[in-house]
């Protein structure tokens, strides 16, 4: 699959002199979890250009904010280093459309994510799968999965500073996707499922996660005229909940 239909994203902290997710990534064990809320709420996203769908600055958001949040309370950035480390280095993003390979390429249900550093590196990358009627299919799901790894262990060839990836579904997920990961991981090692390494030549770990398009957001959410209200391009409060399927963790009480 190639990709084309460029966006780009711009990632700051609101204020540099305020706990950011630098700081937790310094010491993080010493950052308590009001601590690494205040560093996520102490992201702003803008765009360039046009302005993306909700459903991908969701997943960009998520990203920055929920998982490093999420790993950090349930101890998952123990197994995860590289990835949840690299999170607080992000500047930008760019946004592409997934299209299929062939001398016509055909636009595919499928947004990427790059995510880079402000040297330019390439630090992270994301797919979406959007909804669509053929999705309940395993194949299908599938597919998208097996075109994403090889897509990850040939960026990495390329691109040594590729640290993690995300693959996004709406749920519900398709079992074939959480089988083929198990396969990958190794369910059975107390460890490496944690880990969820993709193996040689991408070694990067490729965390799964799920999105809820039946949710509801708020036309006109309250606003106490905060300076973070408009920290991001959509109002915190529409965007949609997702949640990661893979790796399973339980949090830390």
């Amino acid at each position: 699959m190639s990709r084309s239909n460029k966006r780009n994203l711009q990632i700051k902290c609101l204020d540099n002199e305020a706990f950011n997710l630098h700081s937790v990534v310094c010491d993080p064990r010493s950052a308590r979890p009001y601590d690494v809320k205040a560093a996520c709420s102490n992201i702003t996203i803008s765009t360039e250009g046009k302005k993306p769908p909700l459903d991908v600055m969701s997943l960009a958001a998520y990203v920055l904010s929920g998982y490093f949040e999420y790993a950090h309370k349930s101890g998952l950035y123990n197994r995860q280093k590289d990835l949840w480390e690299s999170l607080a280095r992000l500047t930008s993003c760019n946004i592409e459309v997934v299209r299929s390979d062939g001398l016509v390429p055909i636009k595919l249900p499928a947004v990427d994510l790059h995510f880079l550093s402000h040297q330019g590196d390439l630090l992270l990358m994301a797919r979406l799968v959007k909804p669509h009627k053929r999705l309940q299919s395993d194949r299908r799901s599938l597919s998208f999965l097996k075109s994403f790894i090889s897509r990850l262990s040939k960026t990495k060839v390329k691109k040594r500073t590729l640290s993690g990836a995300f693959i996004c579904y709406p749920e519900p997920i398709a079992k074939s996707v959480i089988q083929k990961m198990e396969a990958i991981a190794g369910k059975n090692d107390p460890v490496a499922k944690f880990e969820s390494r993709l193996p040689m030549p991408a070694e990067i770990t490729l965390n799964v996660l799920e999105m809820s398009y039946q949710s509801e957001p708020e036309i006109d959410p309250p606003s106490n005229g905060g300076a973070g209200d408009n920290r991001l391009i959509y109002p915190e409060s529409q965007l949609l909940p997702i949640k990661l399927a893979y790796p399973p963790i339980r949090e830390k009480r």
